[in-house]
């Protein structure tokens, strides 16, 4: 069971009821941190992602941040093989 908060709206999902007895039940909130840490790193592909397709592609570094500018160097020293990790990264499966 999983039940979903998103500003007013809550909403529950149950796959299955076949293994719960009748009864009452308490909820307790918990918050996944698993979960919050893989939202984190996908988020940071998907910037990944962007900065290929558009920052690094037209030379607009903001030289401040130096992730970003180790990220272009990666990327200026083997570009093809840097776009091919980060495809990597980023598909659904180990392939």
């Amino acid at each position: 069971m999983k039940i979903n908060k998103e500003g007013s709206k809550i909403t529950l999902e149950i796959d299955t009821c076949d293994n719960m007895k009748n009864g009452d039940y308490n909820l307790t909130h918990h918050y996944d941190e698993d979960q919050l840490k893989l939202q984190i790193k996908n988020g940071k592909i998907d910037q990944l992602v962007i900065w290929i397709n558009q920052t690094f592609k037209y030379n607009n570094i903001p030289l401040d941040n130096s992730v970003i500018v180790s990220a272009y160097n990666l990327f200026n020293s083997n570009k093809d093989d840097f776009i091919k990790l980060v495809e990597w990264l980023n598909k659904d499966n180990y392939d």
